[in-house]
């Protein structure tokens, strides 16, 4: 009996099951305007010899009917593949897919060879300034003039043979500012002695730092004649020892 209750209860689950899922056809047709012959229920996929597609009906169809008539009722379900193509500054995506413009402006042209879009940037300008004070202009090749304030003498503006000479100089090693970095090599009370390059101009102008902290004039020694530098508080090894001066 107990045998029997389960054969019938699994008779009855299949039953069910087979009950939500109806068979639907699949057919083809000559061409998206042959009549269809029998009404199609939705579900039913219907294939076009003529041109390869393949649809599906989503809404019930009648047997006069063709895929012309009722396309609205079908998707496609083999949709063919889009083709990225320019022409001119356009590019169009096929099947529906849109297009859009490339457009160039101010001093960028923009240029089509196949389906490659160049733009280009041309800029084609010289600047040239007039050095006498009475004039003062700056000229753009293709573009507008600029006039500068007008110059209260021969000199405003320019350098002077003053400023030129201090140029000069540092290149000649004259006032010349440096920065000069040692490393502590033991441990003790006190620094090793660190020669610097070159002599100061000026004691009072020395800064003298310790592992970046600068150090006041008593925790330090500096001999002018001789360029020594040396920490006089307990340094440990590998300490940072910077030296700013000008000579």
């Amino acid at each position: 009996m107990k045998q029997l209750l389960v054969i019938l209860s699994f008779t009855l689950l299949s039953i069910g099951l087979f009950a939500q899922s109806t068979p639907v056809a699949d057919f083809r047709v000559a061409d998206a305007t042959t009549t269809f012959g029998i009404n199609i229920p939705v579900g039913t996929k219907v294939y076009n010899v003529a041109d390869g597609k393949y649809w599906v009906a989503n809404d019930a169809v009648l047997s006069t009917a063709t895929l012309t008539t009722a396309v609205a009722s079908f998707t496609l379900l083999n949709a063919a593949e889009q083709v990225l193509t320019t022409d001119a500054n356009t590019v169009t995506l096929s099947n529906g897919g849109g297009s859009f413009n490339v457009a160039g402006a101010g001093i960028n042209v923009v240029t089509t060879a196949g389906n490659t879009i160049t733009v280009t940037g041309t800029e084609v300008q010289g600047l040239s300034y007039t050095t006498a004070p009475s004039e003062g202009t700056v000229n753009i090749t293709g573009g507008a003039s600029t006039v500068l304030p007008a110059a209260t003498d021969a000199l405003a503006g320019l350098m002077t043979g003053d400023d030129k000479a201090k140029l000069d100089g540092i290149t000649s090693g004259v006032g010349v500012f440096k920065v000069e970095s040692f490393s502590e090599g033991t441990t003790g009370t006190e620094g090793q002695d660190n020669i610097l390059a070159f002599a100061p101009k000026a004691i009072t102008s020395v800064l003298v730092s310790l592992n970046g902290v600068e150090l006041k004039s008593t925790q330090y020694s500096i001999t002018q004649v001789t360029k020594l530098v040396k920490i006089t508080i307990p340094v440990y090894q590998y300490d940072a020892v910077s030296v700013s001066y000008s000579y």
